[in-house]
């Protein structure tokens, strides 16, 4: 097979294939590209473009709610077929959805990649737009790459076990286009790669996207340290985190927002640091959370809070965060309760957000045991919206690590209710070789095999270390 495609169209129809296609073999999405139809610097910028628009429809909640299902804050109601399969940790390499996920994420990097070879090519383009499409570009590509790693492979950490009964690998990382089957890097080499994307973006994007009119929808420089801090924080290395974390906060031009909900774009746009764009319900970038969600249309959501987060949350009632719970047939055999977040028929979707930063920064801060007065600032920016009492809840900066980093910790886990990062923070947490308490998630420990999906039967060739089979319940 030949890497010879042709653009068809920008706005074309995205191709389905069926499960025993390799990625390799699979045209972009809404694209067919072969050299002479990319004619222009323009055809690559158009190209950029619908690749942050196959990127959405990822990450439209999608991706997120996959994260989910293998953690402990969904109920096990109404899950069926291959989310079944996700929710008892028992993820085969034919299951469709994840490998959907799977394919739809890397032909994103295909893309990516496919644009990095044409983008001097043509003289159409300036100095400057050749830059900030490279940085977009290496952008896109570190995002994706992060999102195949957070539920292909095991957390990058300190601890001993964080591969024990595991396989030794990170992900397969793409980063030319080619046609040749590519073996997994180990998780060190997966997370240096990707920060390496994001150093070069950083360096290459401007303060301010030209096209980032009213929203954040094209990465800029802020956006790519944004995402490099999350990829540190995420791979257990802090003081880098730190160090990137302290050059972004400082940035006055971001609003911690009044709004108790991440999704409410209105109010919390001056938070946003890169987001998915709606335009309508026609175009709506977070479909999978309100097809799944929403408690305001229905009588009972398609997918549910579970009593345990439900449970944790109403252990403070001053936390005005409960007031987007919505508790279904309260009193009753059949009491369920579901997230108001939701409840619109399309929305932004943010990736990047100045909460998570400051959870970020503080958390880190208080583990590396530095500078905690900042740590505790951080936490009391969250607490002082979030509470009806939060004059009682303050931090004063000479408490021990160990307590900040436990508010740290119990405030995200409050923040990020149902939106994909519950799993992901108790992986972390174990590769760092902490004991958590419990020590285990609806019986799986950080490192079981059942907590990272298989990969596509297609991609394992000689020498590829699939992930085993283990559901850990």
């Amino acid at each position: 097979m030949k890497h010879t495609y042709k653009i068809i169209s920008v706005l074309s129809l995205i191709i389905f294939f069926s499960s025993c296609t390799k990625w390799t073999e699979i045209k972009p999405e809404g694209f067919l590209l072969e050299d002479e139809a990319v004619k222009s610097g323009q055809d690559v910028k158009r190209i950029v473009n619908s690749t942050y628009d196959a990127l959405a429809n990822r990450l439209n909640g999608s991706a997120q709610i996959y994260n989910d299902l293998l953690g402990d804050e969904l109920a096990d109601y109404n899950i069926t077929g291959d989310r079944r399969e996700m929710y008892t940790r028992g993820v085969i390499p034919f299951n469709s959805t994840s490998n959907d996920n799977f394919r739809g994420i890397y032909r994103c990097v295909f893309r990516a990649n496919t644009c990095l070879d044409y983008i001097q090519k043509f003289n159409d383009l300036s100095a400057t737009e050749k830059s900030t499409l490279e940085g977009e570009i290496k952008f896109i590509r570190a995002l994706s790459h992060f999102e195949i790693a957070k539920l292909y492979a095991h957390p990058m950490g300190t601890s001993s076990l964080v591969n024990a009964n595991a396989a030794q690998s990170g992900i397969p990382l793409r980063k030319t286009v080619t046609i040749d089957p590519v073996l997994r890097s180990s998780i060190a080499e997966t997370y240096a790669y990707i920060a390496e994307d994001l150093i070069s973006a950083i360096s290459l994007l401007p303060e301010n996207h030209p096209s980032n009119t009213t929203k954040k929808v094209y990465a800029d420089k802020d956006a790519a340290k944004a995402l490099l801090a999350k990829v540190y924080f995420q791979s257990n290395q802090y003081q880098k985190a730190i160090d990137v974390l302290n050059g972004l906060l400082v940035n006055t031009k971001y609003k911690l927002s009044d709004s108790l909900n991440h999704f409410d774009n209105a109010s919390f746009s001056g938070e946003y640091l890169f987001q998915f764009v709606s335009t309508g319900t026609g175009d709506n970038r977070a479909s999978a959370y309100t097809g799944n969600y929403r408690t305001d249309n229905v009588a009972v959501p398609n997918l549910q809070l579970s009593a345990l987060a439900y449970n944790f949350m109403k252990q403070d009632t001053t936390d005005k965060r409960l007031g987007l719970i919505k508790v279904i047939n309260k009193g009753k055999p059949e009491e369920v309760y579901g997230s108001m977040k939701f409840n619109k028929d399309f929305f932004d979707v943010p990736y990047l957000l100045l909460t998570d930063m400051y959870l970020m920064r503080a958390e880190a801060l208080a583990i590396t045991n530095q500078n905690l007065p900042t740590a505790a600032d951080d936490l009391n920016k969250i607490i002082n919206r979030s509470y009806l009492n939060a004059t009682a809840k303050i931090l004063t900066g000479a408490e021990i690590a160990d307590v900040i980093k436990a508010r740290a910790r119990d405030e995200r886990r409050r923040e990020f209710l149902l939106e994909g990062d519950r799993i992901q923070t108790f992986k972390r947490i174990g590769a760092n070789g902490e004991i958590q308490v419990p020590n285990t998630m609806r019986n799986a420990a950080f490192n079981c095999n059942g907590l990272i999906f298989s990969y596509p039967q297609t991609e394992v060739t000689i020498g590829f270390a699939q992930n085993p089979l283990q559901t850990c319940n």
